[in-house]
């Protein structure tokens, strides 16, 4: 993995640099190279993705999932427009499920968090403020400070977030950030 990285830094540097490409322009050798670490990357990514989309699936298929299984809505989906405006506190069963699946959820993440950063370090600090934001969100639900509605547009304004922090750390390491 850490050869990936430093091969990945490498030619990322090695194509983006104008200076180092009029002193010195590289190989087409050097180019296939580049494309091909990119390549290796870019499945690696998709292969964490998939792993922990099958991890979610898993959640999302238990019985402790099932009080809040209508509140949430499937990945990639978003809240439809009543679920945003929706005022009601969490009931006292979608607390205990939320509070039971939220360290699963978070266990999932992880897989395609830990393979992020062993790609880009830089996304370390972005993915641990992100995981801190995202429990204190979860807390307010279950303690009943946020409604629903509050819920959902909390989540949505930190995966943005998250999406504009990643494509900013992504580029200045050479890549363009994949959509969540």
């Amino acid at each position: 993995m850490v050869d990936l990285r430093k091969s990945m830094i490498a030619a990322a540097v090695a194509l983006c640099s104008l200076s180092a490409y009029a002193q010195n322009a590289p190989s087409s050798g050097d180019i296939a190279d580049a494309m091909k670490t990119m390549k290796d990357a870019s499945a690696f990514m998709k292969a964490k993705r998939a792993e922990a989309a099958a991890c979610e699936d898993k959640v999302r298929k238990s019985d402790a999932f099932r009080p809040i299984a209508r509140r949430i809505p499937p990945p990639g989906g978003k809240p439809a427009p009543a679920q945003l405006a929706d005022r009601s506190p969490i009931t006292a069963d979608e607390a205990r499920a939320m509070t039971a699946v939220a360290p699963e959820f978070k266990t999932c993440r992880a897989i395609w968090e830990d393979g992020e950063t062993a790609l880009v370090p830089a996304m370390a600090p972005i993915l641990k403020q992100y995981e801190q934001k995202h429990a204190a969100i979860i807390d307010s639900l279950v303690t009943r400070k946020l409604p629903w509605g509050g819920y959902y547009r909390a989540q949505m304004a930190l995966s943005a977030n998250l999406k504009a922090e990643r494509s900013k750390i992504w580029a200045a390491s050479g890549r363009n950030a994949k959509p969540d």
